[in-house]
C-alpha cells in the first residue's frame, strides 16, 4: 500500500475505533473498506472492525455484510 494511501487508511481506522457516535465510526470504517480493497491484510482488518460495529448497532444484516 502506498505511503499516502496508507496515512489515509490509518487515519480512518482509527477514527472508526475511536469514541463517538456509531454512525460516525462506521462512516469512518466504509472509508477505509473503501481504501483497503486491493489490500488483502488491511481488508480483514476492517472488516473485523466493521463486524464489532454491527455488534454494537445490534444489526445482523450490517453484520453478515464484512462475513459474506
Amino acid at each position: 500500500m502506498p505511503d499516502t494511501l496508507r496515512a489515509a487508511y490509518t487515519a480512518e481506522m482509527a477514527a472508526a475505533r475511536a469514541a463517538g457516535p456509531t454512525s460516525d465510526r462506521w462512516r469512518a470504517a466504509e472509508r477505509a473498506h473503501i481504501l483497503s480493497q486491493s489490500w488483502p491484510g488491511p481488508r480483514t482488518r476492517t472488516h473485523a472492525v466493521m463486524l464489532r460495529l454491527a455488534a454494537l448497532l445490534r444489526d445482523a444484516g450490517i453484520a453478515l455484510g464484512p462475513v459474506a
